[in-house]
């Protein structure tokens, strides 16, 4: 899956942490980060370039913490 996203256009980090949010309903950069083994400034990264290319969205969970998902 990951070579599949590399050749769709993704960075190693985009695809994984795509790959990561198709395995979950959302998740928070914290959990993202742990779950990629990305470190937390790069996966904020990665997920903002995710959201300019429209494959992820950035909502506010009930506890009002920012969470993302696919789109």
């Amino acid at each position: 899956m990951d070579e599949l996203l590399k050749q769709l256009g993704l960075a190693a980090g985009e695809a994984a942490v795509y790959q990561a949010l198709l395995e979950r309903e959302s998740g928070s950069p914290a959990e993202l980060a742990t779950l990629t083994g990305l470190k937390r400034p790069d996966t904020y990264n990665k997920l903002a370039e995710l959201r300019a290319k429209g494959l992820v969205e950035e909502f506010t969970a009930k506890n009002g913490r920012k969470r993302y998902r696919l789109e």
